[in-house]
């Protein structure tokens, strides 16, 4: 088999670190121009086509919870906490603490992101009544 397409190196893929919510409870996530697909955070390289437009989307925060555990010991932050991966409406999947009482923890219970503190870096997945009427999730900056 050969491959004819030859693969040029990309300069700068940026310095962007971490997930950020804004300020209306949305994450700055990123959609591809060519095929549509969304990451949070905003991908410089398309996962789905491997292109490199890739634009600066709003995503909804609002999703339902796949997965989720209790961390014992944490490098940096106060344990223990709890972690999980959220599906979120728009079909991207976050990883995020989460602040809600164990108790209440169970898999595809509705979820919505939420600021913790003042930085952009600093939210949580809390629990919400549901995840329909989120007109953000189509992913448009």
């Amino acid at each position: 088999m050969e491959f004819s397409a030859v693969l040029e190196p990309i300069e700068d893929l940026g310095t962007e670190a971490g997930v950020r919510l804004l300020v209306d409870d949305a994450f700055a996530g990123g959609r591809c121009r060519d095929c549509g697909d969304l990451s949070v955070p905003r991908a410089h390289i398309c996962r789905r086509c491997r292109s490199v437009e890739v634009e600066a989307a709003r995503i909804g925060g609002r999703g339902l919870l796949y997965s989720y555990t209790r961390v014992h010991v944490a490098p940096k932050c106060a344990a223990p906490y709890c972690l999980g991966y959220v599906d979120l409406v728009s079909g991207v999947r976050v990883l995020g603490r989460l602040e809600m009482s164990e108790s209440s923890l169970a898999c595809d219970i509705p979820v919505r992101a939420a600021r913790t503190g003042a930085g952009e870096e600093e939210w949580a997945f809390v629990e919400a009544e549901d995840v329909r009427g989120d007109e953000r999730n189509e992913g448009i900056a």
